[in-house]
């Protein structure tokens, strides 16, 4: 546990491993501007454990930083690809571990459509499956570590991450995603 920190630990709490292969992608190196004194662990370990329970952002444990600071550097990380890259660097760890290539050459596409309420926002009807809602997809590899979601209202014509148009984007090479991208369900059009 951080020696910083004077409270007991959340389940989804950052261990000292994790924290030193995590540190260097979120600390500033030098530059214009006061050094900082908040402790980046305790925001890091704030808002895994909001995302481990669901926490809204009034509600997060007084024993983690102020709501505001938390939500300021999450907003900050996210503009400016941190969160990405943490992602990417867990993702690396957990394919190494296993004993695999950092960089998996395939991975799946699997979708499941969701029924919702008439709230919150957009939804539509999906005439094959009889499901007013939204549809969502998830790109994992063959561990099932996930690349990321993407939910849609089920009437739009999802061409983002079908087998015939994976290989045409060039940003695979910035981002390091699969070459091979299997389906659970059929593409539509061309």
């Amino acid at each position: 546990m951080n020696e910083q920190t004077k409270r007991k630990p959340y389940p989804s709490d950052l261990t000292d491993e994790q924290w030193e292969r995590l540190k260097p992608l979120v600390e500033r190196t030098g530059g214009p501007g006061h050094p900082g004194t908040l402790d980046l662990r305790e925001v890091v370990n704030a808002r895994l454990d909001m995302l481990r329970t669901g926490c809204q952002w009034r509600y997060l444990p007084h024993d983690f930083p102020e709501e505001s600071r938390v939500r300021s550097y999450h907003k900050k990380w996210r503009q400016d690809g941190t969160w990405p890259r943490l992602k990417a660097t867990v993702r690396e760890a957990v394919r190494v571990a296993t004993g695999r290539h950092p960089h998996p050459s395939a991975a799946i596409i699997d979708r499941q459509r969701v029924k919702t309420t008439e709230a919150g926002g957009d939804r539509g009807f999906d005439g094959g499956k009889k499901v007013t809602g939204r549809k969502r997809q998830l790109l994992v590899d063959m561990e099932g570590v996930r690349f990321g979601p993407l939910v849609q209202i089920p009437t739009s014509m999802t061409r983002l991450w079908s087998p015939g148009h994976c290989g045409k984007s060039n940003s695979r090479r910035r981002r390091r995603e699969p070459k091979q991208r299997q389906s659970t369900g059929r593409c539509v059009g061309r």
